[in-house]
């Protein structure tokens, strides 16, 4: 006779669909204060270790972080998109009251949105079906997503002239359609790459349908697009309504409507929506999830697997904190900065799937928060804010992957637990410590919206915990 436990008991769907919407409301927002890619990936491994907790704590922990790390490095490509002048078109002062001009912007806010999470939803998808990558297969993938992007651009994001006032067709950024008489240093144009975007998308869904019959990477792009589409759109609302209807919202929202950062809002809200929307369509196929494969054999060494990620570490920084005109070039294209990252996914095993979710995701966070606290502001001595800026966060996320656990369950509660409060934390001292008896300022209503959702995510630690222990074994 063998006896057994169950796994981690599955959550009612309210508390899936809540958790789910806190990691990415929590996780979105953040990103609004670091930005681009790297900035996306905070809301990636906040959504990838809530889901997996929800519904994957039963899998192997290499499936577990493979799919973590595809969600978070799939997300970051989205990244590269440009959608400032996208929201300008629906609450600028030019435009106000332009109906067309606001439908327009909606519009490529769903398209720029959905592109975003649909790519990542694909990555995870594919993680979580059972037929995993082969390092070919993964290299092969993104030389096509790079030529694809390339095709699209040239397509869809192109002419771009705008001395010339020659821009491409499909434009969802500042065009003298909507402001004929400005000049062009005021209109100021920008190079778009969602068309790049969309060509990338459906080069990976066909190969994942197609070439590898993946039906859930399909399905979880095609979800992941929608959700990604309707909650930045959908988000954006609060903000251009505020613009287009200052009376009312002062009715509702009183004095609070002024300190509101509502652009904030809309960033929390674009992260609720398809964060709720990736946990509802994990629990409608939490049945088909399968084990990720041993494709290409046994991990490739250890030595390996850190020779890769300090080589990306070194990449991260000049992009980051240098500027190579001829690097620059090539690294904001979003594709080549994944590379190092997926290969380390696929044949790193456990660890270098855990690297990439974990501290290659939090170097440029921390490292970005000490510059802007204690170099550019000068807010915090820099000693002791390396010490807590850095050095602790960094501590605490090495310390995640650290464990000899070999269960998912208890990993996955320790990692959610931790980059749930080291983002958090480094958010809060980002926006300069808003304590809740201190005034309110324009970043206070979000700090509390955070903190809900660090409330949210923790309690559903705790409840998974208690219901795990609670079971008795089965025989």
């Amino acid at each position: 006779m063998v006896t057994t436990t169950k796994s981690f008991a599955q959550p009612p769907l309210w508390l899936a669909l809540l958790a789910g919407a806190a990691a990415g409301g929590m996780g979105w927002g953040i990103r609004g204060q670091y930005g681009h890619e790297t900035g996306a990936m905070i809301a990636g491994a906040l959504v990838g270790f809530t889901l997996m907790l929800l519904y994957g704590a039963h899998l192997q922990p290499r499936t577990v972080f493979v799919a973590i790390a595809m969600l978070t490095v799939g997300v970051g490509i989205g990244g590269l998109e440009t959608y400032g002048q996208t929201i300008g078109l629906t609450q600028n002062k030019e435009v106000l009251g332009n109906t067309s001009a606001f439908v327009w912007g909606e519009l490529g806010l769903f398209i720029k949105g959905g592109l975003w999470i649909g790519i990542g939803a694909t990555f995870f998808g594919s993680a979580l079906s059972g037929r995993g990558w082969t390092l070919k297969q993964i290299l092969s993938v993104l030389g096509i997503m790079m030529a694809t992007f390339l095709i699209g651009q040239l397509l869809l994001n192109a002419p771009f002239d705008p001395e010339g006032h020659r821009l491409p067709m499909l434009y969802f950024s500042a065009d003298w359609r909507w402001t004929p008489d400005a000049t062009l240093d005021v209109l100021k144009p920008r190079p778009e790459r969602w068309g790049g975007l969309l060509f990338t998308w459906l080069a990976l869904m066909s190969y994942r349908g197609f070439v590898q019959r993946d039906r859930l990477a399909v399905i979880f792009g095609c979800a992941g697009f929608v959700a990604g589409g309707i909650g930045f759109a959908g988000g954006q609302l609060w903000q251009a309504g505020h613009v287009w209807f200052p009376d009312v919202y002062k009715q509702v929202f009183g004095q609070v409507n002024g300190m509101v950062n509502w652009w904030n809002i809309m960033e929390i809200t674009f992260g609720t929506i398809w964060g709720g929307a990736l946990s509802g369509l994990m629990y409608r196929y939490q049945g088909e999830l399968r084990e990720y494969p041993d494709s290409d054999g046994k991990p490739w060494p250890s030595v390996w697997v850190y020779v890769l990620a300090g080589i990306h570490v070194c990449l991260l920084y000049v992009w980051t904190f240098c500027s190579f005109p001829w690097f620059d070039a090539v690294a904001d294209l979003g594709i080549p900065m994944t590379v190092l990252p997926l290969v380390l996914i696929v044949t790193g095993g456990v660890r270098g799937a855990a690297i990439v979710a974990l501290p290659l995701t939090a170097l440029p966070i921390v490292a970005k928060t000490y510059v802007a606290l204690c170099v550019d502001a000068l807010r915090l001595p820099r000693t002791s804010g390396f010490a807590w800026l850095v050095i602790i966060p960094l501590a605490m996320i090495i310390g995640a992957i650290s464990t000899r656990q070999t269960k998912a369950a208890p990993l996955l509660a320790t990692g959610l637990a931790v980059v749930t409060l080291v983002y958090f934390g480094l958010n809060f001292a980002f926006f300069d410590f808003p304590w809740p008896w201190l005034a309110p300022t324009g970043r206070s209503h979000s700090a509390l919206l955070f903190t809900l959702d660090v409330v949210v995510l923790m309690g559903m630690i705790w409840w998974m915990g208690r219901r795990k222990r609670s079971e008795k074994p089965l025989t």
